[in-house]
């Protein structure tokens, strides 16, 4: 009975994962990137910011990435997408909504950049769609 438990013990911790955490689809065959932000901010005052990534029936909202720099913003949308042999996944789009909180300390033209996918008929490439913010 030890062996058995052992021998699962074993198993589990050397069996795939069941899911795997990507950088989101912002753009899917023909839907564009929806990015959501206004034009102009107020030092020290958050700022809300809301990406939509694109998912199947196995994709579910991770996390969103947010890294302010001296000259903007990096945003990254996150999306978990399940792996398992034995998944049965939904055939639809599913929207996503990704949502950020930036503060700006310093007046300025900020950049505000959203990396994500474009999934097109041949496969998948990196994307970054980019936005100038007025901060007062």
């Amino acid at each position: 009975m030890r062996r058995l438990a052992i021998a699962l013990l074993f198993a589990a911790c050397t069996s795939e994962p069941d899911s795997v955490v990507e950088v989101g689809y912002v753009e899917y065959v023909g839907e564009p990137a929806v990015i959501e932000a206004p034009s102009s901010a107020t030092t020290g005052v958050p700022l809300l910011v809301n990406v939509r990534t694109y998912g199947g029936g196995c994709v579910e909202l991770e996390s969103t990435a947010v890294t302010v720099t001296g000259d903007g913003v990096d945003i990254t949308p996150y999306d978990r997408r399940q792996t398992g042999e034995n998944q049965a996944c939904i055939l639809i789009l599913k929207y996503l909504a990704h949502e950020a909180s930036v503060v700006f300390d310093m007046p300025g033209t900020k950049t505000l950049r959203i990396q994500g996918r474009r999934w097109h008929r041949d496969g998948d490439e990196l994307v970054e769609h980019s936005r100038t913010i007025a901060v007062h």
